[in-house]
């Protein structure tokens, strides 16, 4: 079901909706899905006073998406910021690609469940996701998307976006009538990321309005000329003889003087009919200021705003296209791979031909060579050339030295001999495994790259440090491609272990541009395959020079069975 459609131009007046009269105009489009989620959002955004200028509730999306909708407000002259309340996502690919477009120009804020993409809405027929939660998230903050939970916090959002200049940087200034509340302000706004420059808790809102209002104007006016205030969080108790109008009425003229949002934040007031959570000032003369009712919310969505204009005043960089890559040649040998490959089955392939499949891309694959007898071992060694590393083939075991599974810097034949026959004795309790031979790598720190073929998502590329990190404490870092250079970079250090890559502990720092070489690879094979369904590089030893991958392993599926490329069409 759709609530309708509503636009609030004068040259347009439409409003084929459910709603008794046309909204209030202004710079805020809005999109939702349901028609229970859109009356919510359109009552709040009533409710908060905050203008509209186009609004429209798709129900199942049969002919109009949330990404029809952003090509529209890109284009649009009466729309300056953009909320979106989505319960499913039908193309997330072409989203991310919108939404980074239209955040390079309008903010764009999008409320979602935790639980979007798990599972089916009612009345929606999408796909559900195999990926990790956090990579629906991560894709939309590098798409510059400012994610809240709730209507009322895309609200508490809007009321900035829509009415204020974005800040210049994280530095605010927090005034307040009462010490203990400006402490509190301040830190909560510490918390959230901002930086309090100035606390200001001497505003005296008691001597009338005659002397408070011009004492509080000057004092802000004064507060804003400094360099290092980008913002003002004004928190206030209930003052005697001044209305919250007339103040934030004040606030407002300050705010438009300087070109820096002001919000502000009116505690500990009993009377109901006093209004405060929304735009407060003068109607008439456009002067109105964004207001809560608790500071918390204030600040959190200040913080909120602040982090999407530091993502907009980043510069993202180019998206990486990494020399010697050969996607017609990968593309031919799939389609020779996957001739007797049917339905939704993975094949795995085996070392050989996934080396040569990854080195079309540059990604090559330290060679490993397996064995039965302890001469062909030598052979294979003298191959390689020595020193070598004599490891297990088995999943489970092969990178574990603690349990056997991996010898390293074995130098010579006897050496070679003298280990095989031990490790085989000591992989016997685990059902004797085979065993391989590899070339040593230099040393470093271990990390792996993974990747898989989401049915909602499309790619998904995942980074984390080798081991108890990503094992224990599911410690990764997830991006959907395609990536920037300032994605990839930010990619390499997301994960919370990533310290250890930087000069953790006295130890070297590692090749940071090594590892985002290879991320921009893997991501660029996943985007233009969609047939490579699995990739998992585990480990991937990164040193002061340079990154090496130790094991690949790849899988292929039926191209046939990508499900992300689908398009929502009209039928005829």
């Amino acid at each position: 079901a759709s609530l309708g459609i509503m636009n609030t131009n004068p040259a347009v007046s439409l409003n084929a909706s459910m709603a008794p009269s046309l909204g209030r105009r202004g710079g805020l489009g809005l999109f939702s899905q349901s028609a229970a989620i859109g009356v919510s959002l359109y009552a709040a955004s009533s409710r908060r006073r905050v203008g509209i200028s186009t609004f429209l509730s798709a129900g199942n999306r049969a002919d109009v998406s949330g990404n029809d909708m952003m090509q529209f407000w890109e284009d649009d002259a009466d729309t300056t910021a953009v909320g979106l309340y989505l319960e499913s996502i039908g193309n997330p690919r072409k989203f991310s690609r919108l939404a980074r477009r239209l955040a390079r120009t309008k903010p764009v804020m999008v409320a979602k469940s935790d639980a979007m993409g798990l599972g089916l809405p009612p009345g929606h027929a999408v796909r559900t996701t195999q990926a990790p939660p956090e990579a629906l998230d991560a894709m939309m903050r590098q798409a510059g998307v400012i994610r809240v939970e709730t209507i009322e916090q895309l609200m508490d959002v809007a009321q900035i976006v829509s009415s204020q200049p974005l800040p210049k940087g994280p530095g605010i200034a927090v005034f307040s009538n009462s010490r203990a509340l400006g402490k509190v302000v301040a830190d909560s706004a510490a918390a959230h990321g901002l930086g309090v420059e100035r606390i200001v808790t001497d505003v005296d809102l008691d001597a009338g309005m005659s002397l408070a209002l011009p004492a509080l104007r000057h004092s802000l006016q004064e507060v804003l000329t400094v360099d290092t205030v980008h913002a003002v969080v004004v928190a206030l108790l209930p003052a005697h003889g001044l209305t919250v109008e007339k103040i934030a009425g004040v606030l407002a003229e300050c705010s438009v003087a300087a070109g820096k949002p002001v919000v502000a934040a009116f505690s500990g007031l009993l009377d109901p009919s006093i209004y405060v959570e929304g735009m407060v000032g003068d109607e008439a003369g456009s002067t109105v200021v964004p207001c809560y009712s608790n500071p918390g919310a204030a600040v959190a969505a200040l913080g909120s705003v602040v982090r999407y204009a530091q993502w907009l005043d980043r510069d993202q960089g180019l998206f990486v296209e990494p020399e010697g890559c050969d996607p017609d040649g990968t593309h031919d040998e799939l389609e020779r791979l996957l001739d007797t490959v049917g339905g939704e089955q993975l094949v795995r392939l085996d070392a050989e031909t996934a080396a040569s499949l990854l080195a079309r891309y540059g990604i090559r694959v330290v060679p490993s060579v397996g064995f039965e007898t302890a001469e062909q071992a030598i052979a294979a060694a003298d191959r390689l050339g020595w020193p070598v590393a004599l490891k297990t083939t088995d999943p489970a075991l092969r990178h574990r030295l603690d349990l056997g599974g991996v010898r390293l810097d074995i130098q010579d034949a006897d050496s070679l001999r003298r280990n095989l026959q031990e490790m085989r004795k000591s992989l016997e309790r685990y059902g004797s495994p085979s065993l391989e031979v590899q070339t040593m790598a230099p040393v470093g720190q271990a990390c792996t790259f993974r990747a898989i073929e989401d049915p909602l998502l499309g790619p998904v590329v995942s980074f984390g440090l080798a081991g108890d990190a990503v094992n224990l404490l599911d410690d990764w870092a997830h991006r959907v491609p395609p990536l920037s250079g300032s994605d990839l970079h930010d990619f390499i250090r997301a994960p919370r272990a990533s310290r250890k890559l930087f000069g953790y502990q006295g130890l070297p720092p590692v090749d940071a541009r090594a590892l985002e070489d290879l991320a921009a690879r893997l991501t660029r094979l996943k985007d233009n395959h969609p047939e490579i369904a699995f990739v998992d590089f585990n480990p991937v030893l990164a040193g002061p020079e340079g990154a090496s991958i130790l094991a690949a392993d790849v899988r292929i599926a039926n191209a046939a069975q990508r499900t992300d490329s689908a398009r929502r069409a009209m039928r005829s």
